[in-house]
């Protein structure tokens, strides 16, 4: 039996090949869109598979089963009733957080939430972290170290300073173009080697007057009732770096006593338009409440039997039926003679019986022709 006969005989259509191509085109179109709808360009970006995106980050707080991952596009929307037991990431932020913003983050702090920021431009969240009431501060310039780095000087290897739960699983990490972190009354517990320098750019030349020391990386100091952590490089976090080292580990230790984490995406990128829509639905009582109704509603039409002729006038409309004589491209098993009649009737009003008629005997002649090849 060939292909296009079973086919036939399970679904009543007649295979077309051009109809098959184009409903695989449409396939191939509609799978096309759905990833461009679920991913994003932005650096640093979540949704970012590219080596500058943080997808690899999202993707294992996503898969961890001890916490429950929120992504937060309003900066006024951080949680007081559970904010002791979650953690922020504000990573990159690409401008500054207004006194609103700002005054939610505080709220979320009073009340037992962690806050981490992770940037390397002093100029971006220094304001925040004064704001936050924290003493750490990012100092500007590329931190590099002639002695201990991965590719180059400007991708310095650090190390934990003393011991911290944050720091459990880490011996060292692997900074890329990083800033420094000027800790004031915070307690380092990622640094240099004492052999590191800040320089104004990569290229920089290393003279008498440059300060060759020791520089913290990583901060933590208790903010109200919670405590903020700071990191001067956001590289860590992209796909590119974040396998490197201990670098997937040090991000995990951050949220591992969590049962939140919630990643701010206020100031850095745009969710991409379908994971933004199904974020909406997620926190939108009434919008599940009516996907459930229309989803009930449709599963109820294809089930029941008295919506046959609906189903069969919808299938054949698919189907293009435009031909005044030519057969419909096929009919579901099962469908006599007098239900074609009914269909062709509320498809074409304007026929009369005589017509219908020819229109049936025409699809049987074609039909019984088919079923012998």
């Amino acid at each position: 039996m060939s292909t296009r006969r079973w086919i036939r005989q399970q679904t009543g259509a007649d295979l077309e090949w051009p109809r098959v191509l184009l409903v695989a085109l449409g396939g191939v179109l509609l799978v096309t869109l759905l990833v461009g709808a679920s991913m994003s360009g932005t650096a640093f970006g979540l949704f970012n598979p590219s080596w500058d995106g943080t997808s690899e980050f999202r993707s294992a707080v996503d898969d961890d089963p001890e916490t429950e991952l929120r992504l937060l596009e309003d900066p006024d929307r951080y949680p007081t009733d559970t904010a002791n037991e979650s953690v922020a990431f504000i990573v990159a932020p690409e401008q500054g957080y207004d006194e609103s913003s700002i005054e939610s983050i505080r709220e979320f702090l009073e009340h037992g939430g962690t806050v981490v920021v992770l940037d390397d431009r002093g100029s971006t969240v220094n304001p925040l972290l004064s704001a936050l009431g924290g003493d750490a501060r990012i100092e500007d310039g590329v931190l590099m170290d002639e002695r201990n780095y991965d590719r180059g000087p400007a991708m310095p290897v650090v190390d934990r300073t003393g011991d911290h739960r944050y720091t459990d699983d880490v011996d060292q990490l692997t900074l890329n173009h990083a800033g420094a972190v000027a800790p004031g009354n915070a307690t380092p517990i990622v640094s240099t080697s004492d052999f590191a320098y800040l320089a104004a750019s990569p290229t920089a030349e290393l003279d008498s007057e440059t300060n060759v020391t020791s520089y913290p990386v990583a901060t933590v100091e208790p903010v109200d009732v919670g405590a903020v952590v700071v990191i001067s490089d956001p590289s860590i976090a992209i796909n590119a770096m974040y396998d490197s080292s201990d670098n997937a580990a040090f991000l995990a230790g951050l949220y591992a006593d969590h049962d939140y984490v919630l990643l701010d995406v206020s100031h850095t990128e745009r969710l991409p338009p379908l994971v933004s829509l199904l974020e909406s639905i997620r926190l939108s009582g009434a919008l599940q409440i009516a996907l459930g109704t229309v989803t009930v509603g449709l599963i109820a039409v294809v089930t029941n039997p008295r919506a046959r002729p609906i189903r069969v006038a919808v299938r054949n409309r698919v189907a293009s039926w435009t031909a005044d004589s030519a057969p419909p491209a096929g009919k579901p098993v099962g469908l006599t003679d007098d239900e074609l009649a009914s269909v062709l009737r509320s498809r074409h009003p304007e026929w009369d019986d005589e017509r219908i008629q020819r229109v049936i005997a025409a699809f049987n002649r074609t039909r019984s022709k088919g079923d012998d090849e």
